[in-house]
């Protein structure tokens, strides 16, 4: 999978995160940051490249962040995006809803477990 965005590739390549034939699906902790709100998370993580659109996106599998209309897709383009080692991707944006936010992504893990491919595949192929 081809990333245009130069701290997203690092990211991935870093941690390397993107798996041969399953695409780029990992499990990390996320830090939200907005104002006087900060949410901490565990989630599966998916990011893929639409080739015909020129977009990298971050999806955000965890549907139990509890947060009511918390943003679970992040097209990267959209965003101020850096990467360190030791803080992994950072995205600032701002919100209509949040304000100015910052969107951490720490990787636990290198792969997603195997009912989360599954249903990828499933919506992949549908």
């Amino acid at each position: 999978m081809k990333q245009l965005n130069k701290a997203l590739c690092n990211f991935i390549t870093t941690f390397q995160l993107e798996h041969p034939t399953k695409g780029i699906c990992f499990e990390a902790n996320i830090y939200f940051f907005a104002g006087l709100l900060t949410i901490q998370a565990c989630s599966e993580i998916h990011i893929v490249n639409i080739n015909g659109k020129g977009l990298d996106v971050l999806y955000i599998l965890s549907t139990t962040i509890g947060i009511k209309d918390f943003p679970t897709m992040f097209v990267i383009g959209d965003f101020e995006v850096s990467f360190s080692e030791q803080h992994g991707l950072k995205l600032n944006g701002i919100s209509p809803k949040w304000g100015s936010f910052t969107l951490v992504v720490q990787p636990t893990g290198k792969n997603c477990k195997v009912p989360t491919y599954k249903e990828l595949n499933a919506k992949a192929n549908n």
